[in-house]
């Protein structure tokens, strides 16, 4: 159970700019194990949010990212919540990026709507998550919202490199964002090979263990959060 804001702790996973190692922003995932199941816990998790990503000891030039299913973001008591945090990113002057994430719920126009009003009113950027995963919805939410971002489920980038079909269709989903202006980044970069791939296909940006610690490779990432 988690029962104050201020004791809840997320870790940064840096997202970058794979043509030349520029961290451009931090996605800000639960350190909470097991997760929680319950919507109290997760109306905790979002009041967090609120209180921490606005004044967080990020440079102001990248971006922070945080999660939210089409559950959240359609139900009333966590809609307050995520204006909130839209407005106090943007006292604060931070460029917050809200990842639509997969989930069981079928895609609702209250979600469509909430962060088509944070976008337009607030600033707010917009990724659609799990891009590619076993799920079914990626695509709808993407033609639902018209995304800033793009973020490939790492499962399927994986299969990608040993699968000529999968293969296809991930340069056909770097195609789509690259030719609507929409930034596409690769989930799970774990080694150098994962990385050359991925400059291969056309991808713009990374994100996955080659840049974050304790993580043994290789050589050094030249950056490293």
């Amino acid at each position: 159970m988690i029962r104050d804001p201020s004791s809840v702790a997320f870790r940064r996973e840096p997202i970058v700019r794979l043509r030349d190692g520029a961290i451009l922003g931090e996605e800000w995932l639960l350190d909470h194990r097991p997760l929680p199941d319950r919507k109290k816990d997760w109306l905790v998790v979002v009041m967090a949010m609120v209180e921490k990503v606005p004044v967080a000891k990020t440079p102001d030039d990248r971006f922070i990212s945080v999660n939210a299913d089409t559950g959240q973001l359609s139900c009333s008591h966590f809609q307050p919540l995520w204006v909130a945090l839209a407005r106090r990113c943007r006292e604060t002057h931070r460029r917050l990026v809200i990842e639509w994430t997969e989930s069981a719920q079928s895609v609702s126009r209250d979600a469509v709507n909430l962060l088509a009003c944070l976008r337009e009113d607030l600033g707010v950027e917009i990724a659609i998550d799990d891009v590619g995963s076993a799920g079914l919805d990626s695509l709808w939410r993407i033609t639902q919202i018209r995304p800033d971002w793009i973020k490939v489920d790492g499962n399927f980038f994986h299969r990608a490199l040993t699968d000529p079909l999968t293969r296809d269709g991930l340069r056909r989903i770097v195609d789509m964002a690259n030719e609507n202006r929409m930034g596409c980044i690769v989930e799970w970069i774990e080694k150098a090979e994962h990385l050359d791939a991925a400059r291969e296909y056309g991808v713009g940006y990374g994100q996955g263990f080659w840049w974050i610690k304790p993580i043994a490779q290789k050589r050094t990432p030249c950056n490293v959060l």
